[in-house]
């Protein structure tokens, strides 16, 4: 489903990934460890660095899907998937 990883934005060499803003100092740190982490791991050969910004990050879920709002920045959507019994799966 779209909107599952971080939301990021490239640069020059780099990434810029986005943290809720509600996240304390502590919370911060080590969401901006684990992106450097991850991202720099997958793609050693085209990234040297990544950058964080912090913005207001919201859910919304309705009958049909889900969308995530990334500050002003961006919007993430995803339709359930039906089962052939007609019935939409639990959101966990």
């Amino acid at each position: 489903m779209a909107g599952t990883t971080p939301k990021s934005i490239d640069m020059a060499a780099g990434r810029i990934v986005y943290l809720d803003e509600k996240a304390n100092d502590t919370q911060r740190a080590a969401l901006a460890s684990v992106a450097n982490t991850v991202l720099l791991f997958a793609n050693s050969a085209t990234i040297k660095r990544v950058g964080t910004k912090t913005a207001r990050i919201t859910q919304q879920w309705t009958q049909d899907g889900v969308s995530v709002q990334i500050g002003d920045e961006a919007t993430f959507r995803a339709l359930f998937i039906m089962g052939i019994d007609g019935l939409k799966s639990n959101r966990g």
